[in-house]
């Protein structure tokens, strides 16, 4: 039988660990290009360190709506939920067409980069909109 002490000491350890690595946030918005909402896609949320390079952790993946919102569940990594992730948008593939069609087709959303590449997450309910600008060459 563990003393009141020992008692006390173990709950405390475990209200510990339950609170600081097992966070989670849930993250929903909207993509829009100049204001119109993206149809179709995916938006990534990947977990970055300190200092802004890739971190463990499990990335979040969300498919865009007919109206351009997603919603995605972020879970914590080895150190706890990240603070900052990376943002990553991917257009759909284009719809099956005729051979010559293909040929010229081009998606609406090709070579679009979130505005913000990174950005704040927070344990709990978060809403991010994310807005798309055609990428600049370096």
């Amino acid at each position: 039988m563990l003393s009141m002490r020992s008692q006390a000491y173990c709950l405390v350890l475990l209200l510990a660990g339950l609170s600081g690595c097992s966070s989670s946030a849930e993250v929903s918005g909207k993509v829009t290009v100049r204001g119109k909402e993206v149809v179709g896609g995916d938006i990534v949320f990947s977990p970055l360190d300190d200092d802004g390079k890739a971190s463990l952790g499990k990335p979040g993946m969300a498919g865009l709506g007919e109206d351009g919102s997603y919603s995605l569940k972020l879970e914590s990594g080895p150190s706890g939920l990240a603070k900052r992730f990376a943002v990553r948008f991917t257009p759909a593939p284009l719809p099956p067409m005729p051979e010559a069609e293909a040929r010229v087709a081009v998606s609406p959303y090709l070579g679009m980069i979130p505005k913000e590449g990174e950005v704040e997450v927070k344990p709990g309910i978060n809403v991010i909109n994310v807005e798309l600008i055609r990428a600049t060459k370096k």
